[in-house]
């Protein structure tokens, strides 16, 4: 097992920032300076450019930030606030008056934080909440103790250049603070110091030594670094000169601090962080070779790229972008080499010579093992469909991408799972485009998933749609499913996956949520009714009709937010901030997560809200009292506790907020992990032991490439979630004398061990490492003929199902013609390679366990001459799988070739004709529906949904009885179906979906059941009757 920690993992949201080429010059880490010069006009400075125009917006001059009036450009000072955000100018006089203000500020006596990374958000003012260095601001931004901010009157700037303070002496800045008084140096996070007190003054004298260098390695990062005293005290005074600008072909076009050599367990890899664009659009070279085409993508974008390393001591990177020529060099080595080494050559080297796959061994839970991982689809995943990862969220190019907004109401249920007040599913979608409206009149079938594992409940839900309609914002398609369907009647969270035919194989799928009609109630306890700040709260929550709150909820579904007296708001964490217990929910006053602020710090009145999948949100106020909080301790809650972080799956049911609204996703593959945060150090040993697990061994396949990108991003701190899970199992792997590299086919395997051990000679001797290539040349097989049964570990960091690796070991298959037929047809599917049908020992229909080569009755007949296999009709059974869709037939042909699965489909003219209504529908009358022949021929079954929602199945009188005269009749001699009038005793809408045997899509009517009306003989009779004389 490799016992190995994680790098400091970065928020993947900061490298956004950093590398989103959408992002301005705002953005930029390196601050180039923008060209032009400063004038004064009247009495305000403005700035212009090369052609004399007033330039307005963001400007960087000297290395600061400052802002020019985007009505006339002059330069602002004092406060400013940009699309809800706040900054601060310096109103300070002199050559600095007006820069952007980062770190701890004094103004107008109160101390503020300002951001003072070097990113999107650098001098934003840092509101609700805790520093990075710890200390608490209010929602004002304003430093505070016990609650209360702090204010010394006169100290700092004033928020008005009118009204000039010195930038004050011995201000009282939170100790570790990011003040100095010569404005050089900054924090380790880069902020700009001036205004921020004296070095050493009360900010404290314990420095260590990495806190002092922090300070050294931030000096370029967001500090303002006094260059020169040039003043600009006074328009009035001289103007300042241009500033030298660099050469316009030098720029900064890389991250930094993502672009370097990287070393892992599986080599020398030179990562390149691209800040706009990808690899496509530059050239790189290193040591003057051009290595632009051995990049290969990171990330899917390729903003991120990889070149594996060809040389042990590779010196210097230059970066061209193509389109304007600029350029940047990087140095790569630092210090002196291992081994004193002649000049190598560098050679770019094949981005294909490297091994396919990693065959690994290690323990997995018996659930992972088992289990089947469903994709989006509901269809089962057993090898990964890409070896990148997805770190940038970008509109798709893709031409067949379905990128519909839709909008979803819960839907509320009773005891059996009906809609209350007869409602349904009701999905309506956004259709911008003719592609889009497309797709949506193709819709043919709509599954039903397991929201936890995708696994498909009920393959073929009945719905209808409207037609797309004109609105305020284009045209809109409703989709309408009503509930109480197999498996739909059960509160909680469901994927709705559906198919158009118009999009072959794209499945659209969408979150949907029951809601029970169960209402909770949130009672706060007796013993915890007056709350002082940092003590816990509890909450005794209960059913209307005495329901269990703890049985009840499944806490994996969990969302809660706290509002705060502040106005801040906090999403929790499970086990960390709130804990279910005795059937009690508690909110815990101090997190257990380090990094998170007290819950209950704030005096005054709160606000919680506990969303479950499947019942409203419940909402509940409560008041904090000032004072000295007690912490309370309970061993048993205490151990279920620990367990529970134990057992914790970790993911959140994000789909709650995203059932009512969201944009529709074409990409197969798990659901999000609620699961977020920082993870400083993970160790490999603790993952794979767990308590309360059973583990069981597996052998684990990595795409090497896959796993290549996952250890460049932990070495660059860039890893999302899919990547590190990448790595939980590679970490989780015992390489102790197995560890296999294999290409396609599986024909050969070589030690890994060996291999990376040759790669590390050639690295200490200092000159060229060898290619994968050269290597299996001159390297002996491993005694090894590979396992039986493997399971990949996928793009998302999750094992694919349990797959024989004969898929995977063996010459690929010659393809075949004649996979799709017409219903009642045989199929004759035709290759060349004649000689594989000859090797073909065994045949395999459905994932049937009956060799179909080794029957009596010859259903499959194989001729080597012509290179054909018959399969006849009867060789199916048609009660197990439809005949109209997909078959799956499995070969088997030695040890030669792979074992393959081939698809056969099975097709029939759609039938599109809707039911017709044949004279009245009227209450305690039979329903008679005309019918297409087709449809009356291939008929399957009926369904009726009556005004309140209920949907509920027809049976003939030889299935159901005739007692309660509520069958149905299928007349095929008049192509008609009736349905019996005891379905008919209230008027109202009603709906019939008739299903088509071998077609996906549902036939239906919707239509209106009138009152019975008075005949005329009863009017005579009634008449009559009151006309009798006494």
């Amino acid at each position: 097992m490799v016992k190995r920690g994680f790098r400091t993992l970065a928020v993947v949201a900061a490298m956004s920032m950093m590398l989103n080429p959408s992002m301005t010059v705002f953005a930029e880490t390196n601050r180039v300076g923008t060209e032009g010069v400063w004038k004064v006009e009247g009495n305000k400075w403005i700035f212009t450019d090369g052609q004399a125009q007033k330039v307005k917006g963001w400007v960087v001059y000297k290395k600061n930030w400052y802002y020019l009036s985007p009505e006339d450009g002059s330069l602002k000072t004092g406060w400013l606030t940009l699309n809800g955000k706040s900054y601060f100018l310096s109103t300070e006089s002199g050559q600095f008056t007006g820069r952007l203000l980062s770190g701890w500020q004094w103004i107008d006596g109160y101390c503020y934080y300002f951001i003072a990374e070097d990113n999107a958000r650098y001098g934003e003012l840092f509101t609700g909440g805790k520093t990075p260095d710890g200390y608490t601001v209010d929602s004002a931004g304003r430093w505070t103790k016990d609650g209360t901010p702090v204010y010394e009157n006169g100290k700092g700037l004033s928020s008005s250049e009118n009204a000039q303070q010195v930038a004050g002496a011995d201000r009282p800045i939170p100790s570790n603070g990011t003040g100095s008084s010569d404005g050089r140096s900054g924090s380790g996070l880069g902020g700009s110091s001036r205004g921020s007190g004296q070095s050493s003054g009360s900010r404290g004298t314990q420095q260590n030594a990495s806190q002092d260098k922090q300070k050294e390695d931030s000096g370029n990062k967001g500090s303002a670094t006094k260059e020169d005293d040039t003043k600009k005290e006074d328009p009035k005074q001289e103007e300042p000169k241009k500033e030298e600008q660099e050469d316009s072909k030098d720029a900064s076009l890389v991250a930094t601090a993502q672009t370097k050599l990287v070393h892992t367990e599986l080599g020398n890899f030179l990562s390149l962080a691209f800040l706009e664009g990808t690899k496509e659009d530059y050239t790189v070279t290193v040591d003057g070779t051009d290595i632009s085409a051995a990049l290969t993508n990171v990330d899917d974008s390729g903003q991120i790229a990889k070149w594996r390393a060809t040389v042990a001591h590779p010196k210097k990177l230059v970066i061209s972008r193509n389109s304007d020529g600029k350029k940047q060099e990087i140095k790569l080595e630092e210090g002196k080499a291992q081994a004193e080494e002649s000049t190598v050559e560098v050679v770019a080297g094949d981005p294909q010579d490297h091994p396919k796959y990693l065959l690994a061994q290690g323990t997995a839970t018996v659930f992972d093992r088992l289990l089947p991982n469903n994709g989006k689809d509901g269809k089962e995943r057993f090898t990964p469909k890409k070896s990148t990862f997805t770190l940038f969220e970008k509109k798709t190019k893709d031409p067949d991408a379905i990128q519909a907004e839709f909008y979803v109401k819960p839907v509320v249920i009773d005891a059996e799972g009906n809609g209350v007040g007869g409602k349904g599913i009701k999905a309506e979608f956004s259709l911008g485009t003719d592609k889009e409206k497309e797709w949506f009149n193709g819709i043919d079938q709509i599954s039903l998933l397991r929201y936890e594992d995708n696994t498909v409940i009920n393959r073929n839900l009945i719905f209808k749609k409207t037609d797309p309609v004109s609105g305020k914002h284009g045209f809109v398609g409703t989709l309408q499913v009503p509930v109480g369907q197999d498996n739909m009647r059960s509160r909680g969270l469901y994927i709705l996956a559906i198919h158009s035919k118009k999009t072959k194989e794209v499945i659209i799928t969408l979150p949907i949520e029951l809601q029970s009609n169960t209402r909770f109630q949130v009672d706060i306890a007796q013993e915890t009714m007056a709350p002082k700040t940092g003590e816990r709260v509890k909450f005794r929550i209960n059913g209307e009709n005495g329901e269990s709150f703890g049985n009840e909820i499944k806490v994996d579904d969990m969302q809660v937010t706290l509002e705060k007296p502040s106005g801040k708001k906090e999403k929790l964490s499970y086990i960390d901030d709130y804990f279910n217990f005795g059937g009690n929910f508690i909110l815990y006053g101090t997190s257990s997560n380090k990094e998170k602020t007290v819950n209950t710090d704030e005096a005054g009145m709160y606000t919680i809200k506990i969303k479950y999948s499947g019942y409203p949100t419940l909402s509940k106020q409560f008041i904090v009292y000032k004072g000295e909080g007690q912490s309370a301790e309970d061993k048993q809650e205490d151990a279920a506790r620990s367990n529970a972080r134990s057992a914790y799956s970790g993911k959140k049911a994000d789909a709650v907020s995203a059932a009512t609204s969201g944009k529709t996703s074409t990409h197969a593959g798990k659901k999000e992990s609620g699961k977020k945060g920082k993870e400083s150090v993970y160790d490999g040993v603790s993952s794979a032991t767990a308590t309360g697990t059973v583990k069981t061994p597996v052998k684990v396949v990595f795409d090497y490439d896959l796993l290549e990108n996952a250890l460049v991003l932990n070495e660059i701190k860039a890893l999302n979630e899919d990547a590190r899970n990448v790595l939980v199992w590679y970490y989780g792997m015992n390489f102790d004398r197995f560890g296999y590299l294999f290409d396609e086919g599986a024909k050969n395997y070589y030690s890994v061990e060996k291999y990376m051990n040759a790669l590390k000679s050639d690295e200490t001797k200092g000159g060229k490492i060898r290619s994968y290539s050269e290597y299996r040349k001159e390297a002996e097989e491993a005694d090894f003929n590979g396992v039986s049964e493997v399971q990949f570990v996928l793009e998302d960091g999750t094992l694919g199902s349990l797959s024989d690796l004969k898929k995977y070991k063996g010459e690929d298959t010659p393809s075949f013609s004649g996979t799709t037929i017409k219903k009642g047809e045989d199929f004759t599917l035709i290759t060349e390679d004649k000689e594989y049908i000859h090797d073909i020992n065994g045949i395999y229909l459905d994932g049937e366990s009956q060799n179909k080569l080794n029957e009596y009755y010859k259903t499959v007949l194989l001729d080597e001459k012509k290179g054909t296999i018959v399969i006849k009709r009867s060789a199916f059974n048609f009660n197990n799988t439809p005949e109209v869709g997909e078959h799956t037939l499995t070969i088997y042909a030695g040890e030669k070739y792979k074992q393959v699965d081939i698809i056969l489909t099975i097709t029939q003219e759609e039938i599109n004709v809707e039911p017709k209504i044949v004279g009245e529908a009227v209450v305690g009358q039979d329903l008679t529906l005309s019918l297409a022949k087709a449809a009356v021929e291939n008929f399957q079954s009926v369904s009726l949904q009556k005004k309140d929602g209920k949907v509920k199945s027809i049976l003939n009188k030889s299935e159901g009885g005739d007692s309660g005269n509520d069958y149905y009749v299928l007349d095929e001699g008049n192509n008609q179906l009736i349905i019996k009038a005891g379905r008919f005793k209230e008027a109202g809408e009603y709906t019939v979906y008739v299903k088509i045997a071998g077609q996906n899509k549902t036939l239906n009517t919707t239509f209106q059941v009138k009152e019975k009306s008075a005949t005329p003989e009863e009017h005579k009779e009634e008449s009559n009757t009151l006309a009798v004389p006494e």
